[in-house]
Order: C-alpha cells, then sequence, then structure tokens
C-alpha cells in the first residue's frame, strides 16, 4: 500500500467508524428497529435478533467520538512533514 493511504486510514479511521454507524443506523430504523443507550432492543431482520449487536456498535461509537480529538493533531502533523518532505525533496536537487 502508499505510504499516504496508510497514513490518512490512521488519521481519519474515528470519522470512518462514525460514518460507518451512521449507515447502520439509518439501515436499522429504515427496517423498524430502535436504538437506545438504555440497552439492547429486539430487533428482528430476516430472522435473526441483530439488537444485541447493534448496541454493540453503537457503544464502541460512542467510544470512538473520544477519539476524534486525535485527527486535528494528527492531520496537523501529516501536514507539517509532507511539507517537510516536499521542501527536503526539492532542495536535495
Amino acid at each position: 500500500m502508499n505510504r499516504r493511504v496508510i497514513i490518512a486510514l490512521c488519521v481519519f479511521w474515528p470519522a470512518i467508524i462514525i460514518i460507518l454507524e451512521i449507515a447502520v443506523a439509518a439501515f436499522v430504523t429504515g427496517m423498524g428497529c430502535t436504538i437506545s443507550a438504555a440497552g439492547p432492543q429486539p430487533c428482528m431482520i430476516l430472522g435473526l435478533d441483530i439488537g444485541p449487536s447493534v448496541y454493540g456498535l453503537f457503544s464502541v461509537g460512542y467510544q470512538v467520538i473520544f477519539a476524534l480529538m486525535w485527527i486535528v493533531p494528527a492531520l496537523t502533523i501529516w501536514i507539517v512533514v509532507e511539507i517537510i518532505l516536499a521542501f527536503r525533496k526539492r532542495w536535495t536537487r
């Protein structure tokens, strides 16, 4: 994999999880299920109760919100490193 792709995934992983969480919430809500912080609610889809799995996903999602604080410092460091590497490449010619 490209180095920049790996760095981008490391920097933006909390945002990726939040986006996936929103997509799952839209799907589950569209199927008539409820999502509650009070605990797992019954959610039958194709004969399977996915309520506990959805509740676990959203419990992790609440914790990921705190990880969003890493995006700004990591993005800043990444931009600074890329600028330094660009200038270094230009100066070594």
